[in-house]
Formats: C-alpha cells, sequence, structure tokens
C-alpha cells in the first residue's frame, strides 16, 4: 500500500519536475526540499530543482547552502561575491542530504555520506566535477568570509520517528568516530529525519499553514478585520516551531512576508534575550516590547477563543527569533511572559505589501537613524550641500528615507562611520569587518557630540574616504585593490597627522580646534589637487605591493580584519616616507 510520503513527494514532484522520475529520485527530491523550506527563510522554487544532484555522488543525493538563512546552491551561489552584494556573512551551512526510500537501511548507507564528504575536504575528489564544485565552493567561502563554516548531514528515511531515532542510537558510536575525523577540518553535525517530520513541513506549506488560537479575554476588536491585545509568547512559539529528533526549529514560513530576515546576534537581539534572562525586567517584557503584527488569512470566532488560520509574522521577525533562540534551550522561563499584538485579516497580496512595508518602517528604525535630528548633523548636511571638492558632488541622505539625488555620490551615516573608522578612530580594520558591532559602539558618544570643528572634520574625512573609494573602484577589479579603501585612507590620514588610538572601541579622540584646522587643510589641498591626489594614491598602492597587506589581498581577504600594524611592518614609518616622497 502506498504510504502517505510517497503520495506527497509524487505531488511534490509533479509540480516541480515535468519529466517521469522513479519513486525513490522523488523522495531524494521531497526529502532535500522539505529541509531547504524547513531551515530557509528565503528561497525561490527555481533554486529547489538545482540542490538535487541526480545520483551523481556516492552518498549524497541533495546539496544546498544557507547563508544568513537564505538559500543557495552550487549553481548561484557565486552572486554572494559580487561586489554589489559583498557584505560580512553571519552564518554559513554546507548541507548534504542523503535520502533512502526503503524501509530496510544498514548502516553503510550513511557511512557512504562521510567517506564522500572526506574526499571532498581531502581535495581528493577524482574526476567528478559536483565533488570539485562543491570542493571549490566551500574553499570560496573559507576564503571570503571571517566566520567558522559548519555542515549538516541530513540521513532522511522512510521510518517513523520513534524508529528513526532507535536507528540513531545503534549507530552512534560509528556516527562519533567519523565526525571526530571530519572536525578536525570542519565542524559537522549528523541529523536522522524521519518521514513524519519531512510529512510536516509539506503540510504546513499547503493550504491551511499555521494557525494560532488565542482567547477573547486577551484582545479587542477594533472592527471585524483587525484586533488588538496581547498573547502568551509560548502559544506563538509553540505554533512555530517544529520537532526534529527531539531539537526544537523554527518553522520560518511564519516569516514568508516579513521585510526583514533575523539580523542573528545584533545588540538589540542580545538586548531582546537578556531582558527575558533577567529576573526583575522579564515579567514586563510587555513594556519593552513593540510587539507583533501579525497577518491571518482567516479569523475564526470560537465560544471563548479566535483562530487566526494561516499566519504570517510581518512585523517582529527579530523578536520571536530571539525569543525562539531562548526556547529552545529553555522554554519554563517564558512562562508567564506576554507580548503585544496586532493580527489583521486580509489574503489581498497588495494590502499586505502595504502593512508589511509601513509596520517595519514605523516601528523598526535602527539606532544610528535617530540621531538625524541632532543639530550637529543638520550642520554637517548643510556643509556637504554647500562645498563640493573636486567636481565630487556628496549628498548626505540624513533623514530615513530620503532617495538618491542624481549625479551624486550618495551617502549616509553607515559611510560616514566607515571613514571615521579609517581616518581619525585608527581602526581601518573594524570597518572591514565587524562594521555594524562596531558602529553600535560609538551611537551613544555620537548623540553627545556638538564640536563645531569636528563637524568640519567629519566633512573632509568622509569627503577624503569617499573619493579612495572611487579611486579603487575604477582600478582593476581582480587586483582586489578596491577591498583596501579603509586601509589606503588610513594611511593617508596618518601621513598627515599621527594621532593616539583612542582607547577603547567607542571612544571619540578628543581634538583641539587648531589641530582639526591644520588637518582640514592638508586634506582639502590634497583632495582638491587632482593630480596630485593621483601621483599620492599611485605611490601608495606601489608601496602597499611591498607589505604583507599588498601581497595576500588577492589570495586572503581574512587580511583586511587584521590590525594594519600587524599586517604593516614599521607601519609609523611607513606613513613617513610617503609623506616625504
Amino acid at each position: 500500500m502506498e504510504t502517505r510520503i510517497t503520495k506527497q513527494a509524487r505531488e511534490f514532484c509533479s509540480k516541480l519536475f515535468s519529466k517521469e522520475l522513479s519513486e525513490d529520485k522523488q523522495f531524494e527530491i521531497f526529502s532535500t526540499s522539505m529541509l531547504a523550506i524547513a531551515t530557509s527563510s528565503k528561497y525561490s522554487e527555481e533554486s529547489l530543482k538545482e540542490i538535487w544532484l541526480n545520483d551523481n555522488i556516492s552518498g549524497i543525493d541533495g546539496f544546498f547552502i544557507l547563508v544568513d538563512n537564505a538559500l543557495y546552491n552550487i549553481y548561484n551561489y557565486d552572486i554572494l561575491f559580487e561586489e554589489e552584494n559583498l557584505k560580512k556573512f553571519k552564518d554559513i551551512c554546507f548541507c548534504f542530504v542523503e535520502a533512502k526510500n526503503t524501509k530496510s537501511i544498514d548502516k553503510g548507507s550513511i557511512l557512504k555520506s562521510y567517506t564522500t564528504l572526506e574526499k571532498i575536504i581531502s581535495d581528493n575528489c577524482d574526476d567528478n566535477k559536483m565533488l570539485k564544485s562543491i570542493r571549490e565552493c566551500i574553499n570560496k567561502f573559507d576564503k571570503e568570509s571571517n566566520i567558522s563554516l559548519k555542515i549538516k548531514i541530513y540521513f532522511c528515511t522512510q521510518k517513523t520517528e520513534t524508529d528513526t531515532e532507535s536507528l540513531k542510537k545503534s549507530w552512534q558510536q560509528d556516527i562519533n568516530m567519523k565526525e571526530q575525523d571530519i572536525k578536525e577540518y570542519i565542524d559537522v553535525e549528523t541529523i536522522f529525519v524521519s518521514s513524519n517530520f519531512l510529512s510536516q513541513i509539506y503540510i504546513s506549506r499547503q493550504k491551511g499553514g499555521i494557525n494560532i488560537r488565542i482567547p477573547q479575554n486577551t484582545l479587542i476588536s477594533i472592527d471585524s478585520k483587525c484586533f488588538i491585545g496581547y498573547t502568551s509568547v509560548l502559544s506563538i512559539l509553540e505554533a512555530i516551531s517544529l520537532n526534529l529528533n527531539g531539537d526544537k526549529l523554527l518553522n520560518d514560513i511564519v516569516f514568508e512576508d516579513n521585510i526583514r530576515l533575523f539580523l542573528g546576534n545584533t545588540n538589540i537581539n542580545k538586548n531582546i534575550q537578556n531582558t527575558i534572562q533577567t529576573d526583575n525586567k522579564r515579567n514586563n517584557f510587555h513594556l519593552y516590547n513593540n510587539g507583533l503584527t501579525i497577518i491571518a488569512a482567516q479569523i475564526e470566532i470560537n465560544m471563548n477563543d479566535y483562530t487566526f488560520k494561516s499566519i504570517t509574522i510581518i512585523n517582529g521577525c527579530q523578536t520571536i527569533s530571539s525569543l525562539f533562540e531562548i526556547y529552545k534551550n529553555n522554554q519554563n522561563i517564558l512562562n508567564n511572559i506576554t507580548i503585544p499584538i496586532k493580527i489583521i485579516e486580509t489574503t489581498n497580496e497588495e494590502e499586505m505589501e502595504y502593512i508589511a512595508t509601513t509596520s517595519n518602517s514605523q516601528n523598526q528604525i535602527d539606532a544610528y537613524q535617530l540621531l538625524s535630528n541632532k543639530e550637529f548633523f543638520k550642520n554637517l548636511e548643510n556643509l556637504f550641500n554647500k562645498n563640493i571638492i573636486n567636481n565630487k558632488p556628496i549628498f548626505y541622505k540624513r533623514r530615513v528615507g530620503q532617495e538618491d539625488k542624481n549625479n551624486c555620490i550618495n551617502i549616509d551615516l553607515r559611510i560616514i562611520m566607515r571613514a571615521l573608522m579609517s581616518s581619525v578612530f585608527c581602526i581601518p580594520h573594524r570597518a572591514s569587518g565587524y562594521f555594524d558591532d562596531t558602529m553600535n559602539k560609538y551611537l551613544e558618544n555620537l548623540k553627545s557630540l556638538n564640536q563645531e570643528s569636528y563637524c568640519k572634520l567629519i566633512y573632509i574625512l568622509t569627503y577624503m574616504f569617499v573619493l579612495v573609494s572611487d579611486f579603487l573602484n575604477n582600478e582593476n577589479k581582480d587586483s582586489k585593490l578596491h577591498l583596501l579603501k579603509h586601509h589606503i585612507t588610513f594611511i593617508i590620514f596618518k601621513s598627515f597627522k599621527s594621532i593616539s588610538k583612542p582607547r577603547k572601541i567607542g571612544d571619540i579622540p578628543i581634538l583641539k580646534d587648531a589641530d582639526i584646522e591644520d588637518i582640514y587643510k592638508d586634506i582639502y589641498l590634497l583632495l582638491s589637487d587632482s593630480e596630485l591626489f593621483k601621483k599620492r594614491m599611485q605611490k601608495i598602492i606601489k608601496k602597499l605591493e611591498t607589505t604583507r597587506l599588498g601581497r595576500t589581498i588577492t589570495t586572503n581577504q581574512k587580511v583586511l580584519y587584521s590590525p594594519i600594524t600587524k599586517t604593516i611592518d614599521n607601519f609609523e614609518n611607513f606613513c613617513k616616507d610617503i609623506n616625504n616622497e
């Protein structure tokens, strides 16, 4: 008799592929796709077609890459390394899937997966093009990112959850030994997946989706389509969680219409978790948090509660994802914790998009954007608007939502902060990597900044950074020189003025007005003479070729994240030599 999972796999594959496929292949495709859907919050149907390997590798039926919760495959991951997409990745995971459609399984089935993985890691790929492509993919991320990479091996079977758990226990000793060999090179985890879990993912994608029930006495009806009030945090987390071998997994379908994915371990998300973990703040969580905005496809009125069907959370992804990290390990701490909530019933796509956009833009303004109304930054805006250097006008978008201006180099406070880190703050390596965390440390001190001459200093240092970037962007991209914009900006700055590095990150150096005026004049003279500026840049680039920073930038970009004094020997003399020349 045909099992439910077999029917679901056939139904899913018939929509994804037009060709006839065997039951074994259908199960491989279905397993790989359901795991990709369950573990990613951003994917396309087209990308699902490319993650099945079609029997090209022994012991591995599927392969996909998760980068900050978004799904990529062996054919499209290169887009992440195009210049306009380059960013600091927060999380990278390579996922290998082996799926067995038969009920009779022996230990050799999973041992093949480790053998193949060892070939990839040791670069013993023979002539298998797919193995080589996966090897190249892992190497690319290793070179371009500054975080630890990890691998997950998913072993999927037709077995039930109970039988799968029993299978895992009987093979655990062999699994541990194989994992230990691989962990010498890269972190690895093996996960057994039952047919129950795969089926649950499939059903949740169909009509009906995720439903929640909320007591009527905790909600106020604004009209027949809109409710506001509060609910327990646990009721939300329980509704949107999945269980995989005893581990809780967030069902990201609930964030399908949210314009922001989970941003990871940011300061704001740390604060959310700290509030819950602090005894005298935990029970007042609802006072500190803006709450959730939820869209429901249908509202069902029951005797004592409402059932909201096919929900999506369009505002509150950071809150719920942060709370879920606690829920996975200690759900008891969330007992009696409530959260404000607004629920709107609609299936109109245009209305859903408008609600999602306005909810996020009004409620989740980044902390740095709140500085825009300070008089200091208004004066800075006037400086950029009134003074143009070297026929390169800069438009400073001081306020949230300002559109780019044509025929200008458009900047915001983030660019200004990169310029300051690459000069007066003396941490160019922090502008290349760890930027967000570093910037957040300066925000409080920026609020109290009111020295009029400092406004002029920021103006000229930002202009210098922008013109250095502009110059390098016109160079040969294969040389990777454009990645050195922070470091070269710092070299120019240090060749003019020797400033002691602030005692700690977050401190803004105190400078006398006379010193600021000297720095301003020197840099202004350099920037306003295009020929002089060009010669200075060319000399720096040539001299960098003799340093570890310049020599290794094309092969190992992690060098960008090291302090410049470690990548350029006798750095002070290096800067003096440039100035003397």
